[in-house]
């Protein structure tokens, strides 16, 4: 195919960067229930960002009460708390917050002299990292730095940590909620190979949220616990565009035995292995805990008892094969007439999918395009971010969007997230 644009000339701002991955929401809805716990630094990062209560926690068609705000709040400073000091006890060099956000937990390795990096999308990184780092001081910024990375590429994260000092200990917390098993697998796959070349762990809270949501819940307001659940479930897949909770790594507590073997067999056929760390043994004050009565609070602390995070490591035989090949995303684009012909290679991402939309909503302001053939034969992965953008495409197009060979791999992605109806195929 003859390349007659110049794709590689092509600029993402920040508004494509959302509306592609429109995840990066519910990053600030968790710095404003931290600071609703009473974390001042996350009070001063809130102010300097101009968020509010109603941008961060209402969605377009859920408003939340304070029993819904209160309960995250204890969730999210519960995470927030025991993650940092499940951290600090790993006995790594470097902690790497992966996704970082918004929160202000640069400061406190800083303070601590601890090195860290943050590690998030581009557009928090600008937007949030930029004002974290101004609120470290002088000569602590040394031991905090940002980088754009996304978390299924592992030359992406290679690249971000290609300087980071001695054994790593990654931290993931809100992340898994929102990925599909192709999505956990990347993920997977890409932390292994950290691990395997740095050393250190991978501790997460993520894969049993969902029962620490439901007992914290049930803790404060009792029976109604269902009915708050289901608006906090409503307002988070508004925020992020995606249905939560679908991932083979999330345990589900109606079948809590099933999920689990599921989950640890996922982690073993990517080359980990789990321990769980229960919650309760690490847990410090907390700040929302004071909005309790002495009942809520006794409840609670004995039901997280029950919830564990997860404190990963290389399996002890490793039956996995290392891919080495470079997987570049690279845009090659023509005209016939009406029809856009595309050719897509390589890893269309969360960090490389605004791109092409950008490069779509660009050609259309002087061209006019009706149809949209797609070279597929050299894409080996595809996200739910680049998924969005070729939907946003097939809406756009009077006709419609077709698939060219498609790799196997590419097309089970489509049939786990229910897209494949949605395109036309060719061979």
């Amino acid at each position: 195919m003859e390349n007659i644009f110049q794709t590689d000339e092509v600029w993402v701002d920040r508004g494509l960067m959302e509306r592609t991955n429109p995840g990066l929401n519910t990053a600030k809805m968790t710095l404003f229930m931290l600071a609703a716990a009473g974390d001042a630094e996350a009070r001063q990062l809130v102010q300097k960002l101009e968020l509010t209560r109603e941008e961060t926690q209402n969605s377009d068609t859920v408003l939340a009460d304070d029993d819904l705000i209160l309960g995250g709040t204890l969730v999210v400073e519960t995470r927030y708390r025991v993650m940092e000091r499940l951290a600090e006890e790993s006995g790594c060099d470097t902690i790497v917050d992966l996704p970082c956000g918004y929160t202000p937990r640069a400061l406190h390795f800083a303070e601590k002299e601890v090195p860290y990096i943050g590690l998030d999308l581009p557009a928090v990184v600008l937007e949030g990292g930029s004002v974290i780092m101004s609120m470290i001081e002088a000569d602590k910024k040394r031991f905090a730095c940002f980088r754009g990375v996304d978390a299924t590429n592992y030359e992406a994260l290679e690249e971000a940590l290609k300087d980071a000092e001695g054994k790593l200990c990654i931290m993931t917390e809100g992340l898994m909620l929102y990925l599909t098993d192709s999505e956990l697998a990347a993920m997977c796959d890409s932390i292994r190979k950290v691990l395997k070349k740095h050393g250190g762990c991978w501790i997460t809270a993520d894969p049993e949220e969902v029962a620490q949501y439901i007992v914290t819940m049930q803790s404060i307001i009792g029976t109604k616990f269902a009915a708050e659940m289901a608006k906090g479930k409503k307002v988070t897949e508004d925020k992020s565009g995606v249905t939560v909770g679908n991932g083979t790594l999330i345990i589900h507590p109606r079948q809590a035995l099933e999920s689990m073997v599921r989950a640890m067999q996922f982690l073993a056929d990517h080359g980990l292995k789990a321990e769980r760390i229960n919650v309760g043994d690490h847990l410090p004050e907390l700040d929302s805990m004071d909005k309790l009565t002495e009942d809520q609070r006794a409840a609670l602390q004995k039901t997280l008892k029950y919830i564990a995070y997860w404190k990963i490591t290389l399996a002890d035989d490793i039956k996995v094969e290392e891919d080495g090949e470079s997987q570049k995303f690279d845009i090659k684009a023509a005209l016939s007439g009406e029809k856009l012909l595309l050719r897509l290679a390589g890893r269309m991402d969360s960090m490389t999918a605004p791109k092409l939309l950008a490069f779509y909503e660009q050609t259309t302001m002087t061209e006019t395009i009706k149809e949209v053939l797609v070279d597929c034969k050299d894409l080996d992965y595809i996200s739910s971010a680049g998924i969005r953008v070729l939907l946003f495409m097939e809406k756009k197009c009077e006709r419609s969007v077709t698939l060219r060979a498609a790799k196997q791999a590419v097309m089970e992605i489509l049939r786990q997230t229910g897209f494949v109806h949605i395109f036309r195929f060719e061979d």
